[in-house]
């Protein structure tokens, strides 16, 4: 059996798919170039990134004996299911591995928010010493535009600086740190009762500009809006244009439209906005987590086991 990893993968790693089955005939690289097209061809199992521009219908086409494409990233909004569907072949992610640093990531966009450390460290930078305005997190409400093991995650942290949490998810569940759990289509009842506003999903055809002019015109005033999905979530012109009006107080974002996010950006001179290059779910124990899934999947795979982290074809996640 071949398994063709597409990343650096540390030798502890290597030795522990080895471990499983020691016939396996492990092939390390970091782009499809460098896999020997014999290797390639006759791989069965493929592991990479859901981002990756690699994945084309050609270029995994030429993959005749696929069986289990694996994802170490939650998003597979980069791969082409259809045809993967089409043939047969198994796809799963990563997910539930990231909501530790990415519930982190977004309390400190909104602490810096609340507290004012987004300007006092550009004041700071310009040797200036100037109070500015701030606010509290307490008794503020927060609405969480997903669900899944971040969203959860989040709600859990927000709790402990006294929030309301309220949020959206496909099939209504009670969920801990959760006030009230509502159906996705009060999404404009969510909008109009938070104070902060995180957008959690994956994108699919049905997510494609979730927050556009409509969405971000029932929002509060004050309201701030932070976005860990991904970037086509949210429609950037109307976003750049409800910034610049003020119809929101502010915007934090890990994900964009483009990215690298073009330096022509308007977003980069918004004191209102906080920009970080597609991060939030990085870790020192991102590694540990992804190949802790991937090797109980191996291991399952090899025994005909229900599979973790299956993606759903027609949910696109």
């Amino acid at each position: 059996m071949i398994i063709i990893f597409l990343n650096k993968l540390k030798e502890k790693y290597q030795q522990a798919i080895r471990k499983i089955n020691p016939e396996i005939d492990l092939v390390v690289a970091e782009k499809i170039k460098d896999v020997p097209e014999e290797k390639y061809k006759n791989a069965e199992i493929i592991v990479g990134w859901g981002f990756s521009d690699e994945w084309t219908p050609e270029i995994l086409e030429k993959a005749e004996n696929l069986k289990w494409l694996h994802m170490l990233s939650a998003g597979v909004d980069k791969v082409p299911l259809e045809p993967l569907e089409k043939k047969g072949v198994i796809v799963t992610n990563s997910k539930g591995i990231h909501g530790i640093p990415i519930a982190e990531h977004v309390l400190g966009m909104m602490l810096a928010f609340a507290r004012g450390l987004n300007i006092m460290r550009d004041q700071q930078m310009r040797k200036e010493w100037k109070r500015v305005r701030t606010d509290e997190l307490w008794n503020k409400t927060l609405g969480i535009i997903g669900l899944g093991s971040i969203g959860a995650e989040i709600a859990k942290r927000a709790k402990a600086f006294g929030m309301k949490v309220i949020g959206l998810k496909r099939n209504v569940v009670k969920i801990e740190g959760v006030d009230e759990v509502w159906p996705n289509d009060r999404l404009i009842d969510l909008l109009k009762n938070s104070d902060y506003v995180v957008i959690a999903v994956p994108l699919n055809k049905e997510t494609y500009h979730l927050i556009g002019e409509k969405e971000l015109n029932v929002m509060k005033k004050e309201a701030y809006l932070i976005n860990i999905g991904r970037g086509d979530l949210v429609d950037e012109h109307a976003l750049i244009k409800a910034l610049r009006s003020g119809r929101i107080k502010g915007f934090g974002s890990d994900v964009f439209s483009q990215e690298p996010l073009p330096a022509d950006s308007p977003l980069y001179e918004m004191e209102n906005v906080i920009i970080t290059p597609h991060q939030s779910g990085l870790s020192p124990m991102y590694m540990k987590r992804a190949m802790d899934i991937f090797t109980q999947n191996l291991q399952a795979y090899l025994s005909s086991s229900p599979m973790k982290n299956v993606v759903d074809f027609k949910l696109g996640y």
